[in-house]
């Protein structure tokens, strides 16, 4: 038989899911963008040692406004949109993603490759210094009996939150393709915003993170008073939790789909 006619050799779907999560987890590790994205995430640190050398005590209660109102807010989001979001985009600007389909390769394979790989370092810029300011603010005095259960909580809930905000950024990425300007719409335009405002802050991942690390406020809000709610609706810690997950695997089959079957132009 002769080499021309010997069939090509595919790569199965699980050795290219690993060999690019891999070779993504090297790469991203050492990028310059996860360097300043774990500056950025000393800051709460920075602020639970400024309380320490204060005159708080309340150092758990400091912790979870810190958890709630600066990282669930702000810095997940942003340490995923920078970590799952540019999955395509950065292929498609560098204009490297014809070389990865040099070769009869399953394009879904690589969409997974590289938002587990993006996952999994945000989940470690997140959880890491949060774990560290924990202690620090354990460290503040008169902590509560449930210090510890209330970590559990934050830990998990982010660790969620770092894969649900990773899913939905990567499938935008694959949707929208060039830049990251669909991920900032969403998180700014609707996650963010849709949180501030009664009952369509159910539809929000920002809601029910908070929720799963049960840090959503029981007492109504002045909005809430405003459209009739007398005492906040309570949805389940296993609701949230069941919610994240489904859309990670929504955003997961819609982003493989798209990326599977869309041509994308460089």
């Amino acid at each position: 038989m002769s080499t021309a006619t010997k069939a090509v050799k595919t790569i199965s779907f699980g050795s290219l899911l690993t060999a690019i999560l891999l070779f993504h987890l090297r790469h991203g590790i050492r990028s310059r963008k996860t360097i300043i994205l774990a500056v950025v995430m000393l800051l709460p640190i920075a602020g639970g040692v400024l309380y320490l050398t204060g005159d708080g005590t309340d150092g758990i209660g400091f912790y979870k406004d810190m958890v709630e109102h600066i990282m669930l807010t702000f810095l997940v989001p942003l340490v995923c949109l920078f970590q799952g979001g540019p999955a395509v985009v950065e292929e498609i600007e560098g204009r490297t993603i014809t070389y990865l389909f040099l070769r009869p390769v399953s394009k879904p394979a690589v969409f997974l490759g590289k938002f587990v790989s993006a996952a999994i370092i945000s989940t470690a810029l997140v959880i890491l210094p949060l774990i560290v300011l924990f202690f620090v603010c354990y460290a503040a005095g008169e902590p509560p009996d449930n210090a510890f259960q209330v970590l559990g909580q934050t830990v998990v809930s982010l660790l969620v939150g770092c894969f649900s905000y990773n899913a939905v950024f990567a499938t935008l990425g694959a949707i929208f393709g060039w830049s990251l300007l669909a991920g900032i719409i969403f998180w700014a335009g609707g996650d963010f915003l849709m949180s501030l405002v009664p009952i369509l802050e159910f539809g929000t991942q920002n809601f029910h993170l908070r929720n799963a690390a049960s840090l959503v406020d029981t007492k109504p809000g002045p909005l809430d008073r405003l459209v009739g709610l007398e005492e906040a609706i309570d949805i389940p810690l296993w609701g949230s939790y069941g919610a994240l997950i489904a859309l990670v695997l929504i955003a997961l089959v819609v982003g493989s789909w798209v990326f599977n079957d869309r041509q994308y132009v460089i």
